[in-house]
């Protein structure tokens, strides 16, 4: 989901700039290698801890209200 604010991001810049072919393969390139980094980044520090925490109270939540 990190990913449609730079699709965004994108079009305005083709859409402002009109760049080659050349320099949009460039830019598609980079430009999914440092999503991919970055998304695995974000599910490995944010999303994994976050939801451990929320499993976690969650059974504290059941075990509390049986």
């Amino acid at each position: 989901m990190i990913q449609y604010p730079f699709i965004w991001l994108f079009m305005s810049y083709v859409e402002k700039y009109k760049p080659s072919l050349v320099e949009i393969t460039w830019i598609i390139v980079v430009g999914t290698a440092v999503l991919t980094i970055m998304g695995y980044l974000i599910l490995k520090y944010v999303d994994t801890p976050l939801r451990a925490m929320l499993k976690r109270r969650r059974a504290a939540y059941q075990a509390y209200n049986k």
